[in-house]
Protein backbone atom coordinates (compact mmCIF):
# COMPACT_ATOMS: atom_id res chain seq x y z
CA UNK A 1 0.00 0.00 0.00
CA UNK A 2 1.62 3.22 -1.35
CA UNK A 3 0.13 6.25 0.53
CA UNK A 4 -0.54 9.52 -2.04
CA UNK A 5 1.89 12.06 -2.21
CA UNK A 6 1.40 14.84 -3.89
CA UNK A 7 3.74 16.77 -6.05
CA UNK A 8 3.65 19.74 -3.41
CA UNK A 9 5.21 17.00 -1.26
CA UNK A 10 8.15 15.75 -3.95
CA UNK A 11 8.65 19.33 -4.53
CA UNK A 12 8.74 20.11 -0.68
CA UNK A 13 11.49 17.30 -0.43
CA UNK A 14 13.95 18.57 -2.75
CA UNK A 15 13.93 21.73 -1.15
CA UNK A 16 14.83 20.68 1.64
CA UNK A 17 17.24 18.47 0.33
CA UNK A 18 15.58 14.89 0.69
CA UNK A 19 15.47 12.24 -1.95
CA UNK A 20 12.06 11.48 -1.42
CA UNK A 21 8.68 11.90 0.79
CA UNK A 22 5.88 10.27 1.68
CA UNK A 23 2.50 11.13 3.64
CA UNK A 24 -0.27 9.16 5.45
CA UNK A 25 -3.63 8.54 4.15
CA UNK A 26 -5.00 12.11 5.18
CA UNK A 27 -1.69 13.83 4.12
CA UNK A 28 -0.93 15.22 8.11
CA UNK A 29 2.23 12.96 8.19
CA UNK A 30 5.08 13.60 5.92
CA UNK A 31 8.02 11.59 6.16
CA UNK A 32 11.51 12.76 4.10
CA UNK A 33 14.73 10.78 3.72
CA UNK A 34 17.58 10.89 1.74
CA UNK A 35 19.40 8.60 -1.11
CA UNK A 36 20.91 6.46 1.21
CA UNK A 37 18.10 5.25 2.69
CA UNK A 38 15.09 2.16 1.46
CA UNK A 39 11.78 3.17 3.15
CA UNK A 40 8.56 0.73 3.38
CA UNK A 41 5.69 2.36 4.40
CA UNK A 42 4.03 -0.98 6.88
CA UNK A 43 1.12 1.05 8.22
CA UNK A 44 -1.13 3.95 6.53
CA UNK A 45 -3.39 5.25 9.20
CA UNK A 46 -5.56 8.49 10.16
CA UNK A 47 -3.27 9.28 12.53
CA UNK A 48 0.27 7.39 11.94
CA UNK A 49 2.87 6.49 9.76
CA UNK A 50 4.21 3.52 10.47
CA UNK A 51 7.72 2.87 8.20
CA UNK A 52 10.78 0.73 7.99
CA UNK A 53 13.89 2.44 7.32
CA UNK A 54 17.38 0.33 5.82
CA UNK A 55 20.49 1.32 4.81
CA UNK A 56 23.57 -0.62 3.53
CA UNK A 57 25.45 2.52 5.94
CA UNK A 58 23.41 1.10 9.08
CA UNK A 59 24.04 -2.30 10.66
CA UNK A 60 20.30 -3.40 10.58
CA UNK A 61 16.94 -1.78 9.54
CA UNK A 62 14.81 -0.38 11.80
CA UNK A 63 11.21 1.05 12.42
CA UNK A 64 9.81 4.39 12.67
CA UNK A 65 6.73 5.34 13.48
CA UNK A 66 5.53 9.06 12.87
CA UNK A 67 2.54 10.39 14.83
CA UNK A 68 0.22 13.39 14.71
CA UNK A 69 -3.09 12.56 16.95
CA UNK A 70 -6.59 13.64 17.45
CA UNK A 71 -7.06 16.27 19.48
CA UNK A 72 -10.02 14.13 20.96
CA UNK A 73 -9.10 12.00 23.48
CA UNK A 74 -11.95 9.03 22.03
CA UNK A 75 -10.54 9.73 18.79
CA UNK A 76 -7.14 9.13 20.13
CA UNK A 77 -8.11 5.64 20.75
CA UNK A 78 -7.70 4.13 17.90
CA UNK A 79 -3.92 5.81 17.41
CA UNK A 80 -3.28 3.75 20.67
CA UNK A 81 -4.65 0.28 19.19
CA UNK A 82 -2.70 0.84 16.16
CA UNK A 83 0.52 1.76 18.29
CA UNK A 84 0.06 -1.38 20.32
CA UNK A 85 -0.45 -3.58 17.22
CA UNK A 86 2.75 -2.65 15.66
CA UNK A 87 4.65 -2.30 18.69
CA UNK A 88 5.11 -6.30 18.08
CA UNK A 89 9.10 -6.47 17.81
CA UNK A 90 12.24 -6.75 19.47
CA UNK A 91 13.95 -4.48 16.32
CA UNK A 92 14.45 -0.77 17.19
CA UNK A 93 11.68 1.32 16.96
CA UNK A 94 11.38 4.79 17.42
CA UNK A 95 8.02 6.68 17.73
CA UNK A 96 7.70 10.62 17.78
CA UNK A 97 5.08 13.38 16.94
CA UNK A 98 2.55 15.13 17.72
CA UNK A 99 0.43 12.84 20.47
CA UNK A 100 -2.24 16.45 21.38
CA UNK A 101 -1.61 15.77 24.89
CA UNK A 102 -0.91 18.04 27.89
CA UNK A 103 0.27 16.67 31.28
CA UNK A 104 -1.02 19.69 33.41
CA UNK A 105 -3.82 22.38 32.36
CA UNK A 106 -0.53 25.06 32.26
CA UNK A 107 0.24 23.61 28.85
CA UNK A 108 -2.14 24.61 26.89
Amino acid sequence: MEPMVSLDGRFMARRLGFSDVVSNCGNQIWFFWGPDVQCQVLLDHEQLLHLRLESNKWPKPFFVTAVYAKCDTVERRGLWDALRAVSIGASPWMVGGDFNTVLSLDER
